[in-house]
């Protein structure tokens, strides 16, 4: 069984003000274009802009999220969790990283390991509704006869 992972563009995008970035008008414009790219499903031409994005603004957690998302949904998992660690280095209270870590791990199969990072994104967002869906998730699977399918 598939785990419902629920992040969307506009969770990933609308979940930080781009106004609170400290943006040259050169890595806005890169910004704005993976944004765009983004939107249309374009991950590899998205990524590029985002990274253009870190080459001017290093220390930016959020873009640094958002090439974890990127990787995540491209099946890169190591790019994915790179970056993930990158944005929690920068910021250690970036919950989404932490929740985008767990998902990288549900989508490995690795459900065991997630609820760490799941459960320190709710420690720092208790608000955080994906990474509590998802806790509530695998503990449905855990407590059903489907996890003896998946620990083997």
């Amino acid at each position: 069984m598939k785990l419902n992972i629920l992040l969307t563009a506009s969770l990933v995008f609308f979940s930080f003000n781009q106004a609170a970035f400290a943006f040259n008008p050169k890595a806005v414009d890169n910004f704005n274009s993976g944004y765009k790219y983004y939107g249309e499903r374009n991950f590899e031409k998205a990524a590029a802009e985002f990274k253009r994005v870190l080459i001017l603004e290093p220390g930016n957690d959020k873009v640094n999220e958002i090439l974890g998302n990127i990787y995540r949904q491209l099946n890169r998992y190591e790019e994915a969790k790179y970056y993930s660690l990158r944005a929690i280095a920068v910021n250690p209270a970036n919950d989404n990283a932490y929740t985008n870590i767990g998902n990288i791990l549900v989508e490995q199969n690795k459900l065991k390991d997630s609820l760490f990072y799941f459960k320190k994104a709710i420690e720092i967002n208790p608000d955080n509704k994906l990474a509590v869906s998802q806790i509530e998730s695998i503990n449905k699977i855990h407590n059903s006869k489907m996890f003896l399918l998946i620990k083997e």
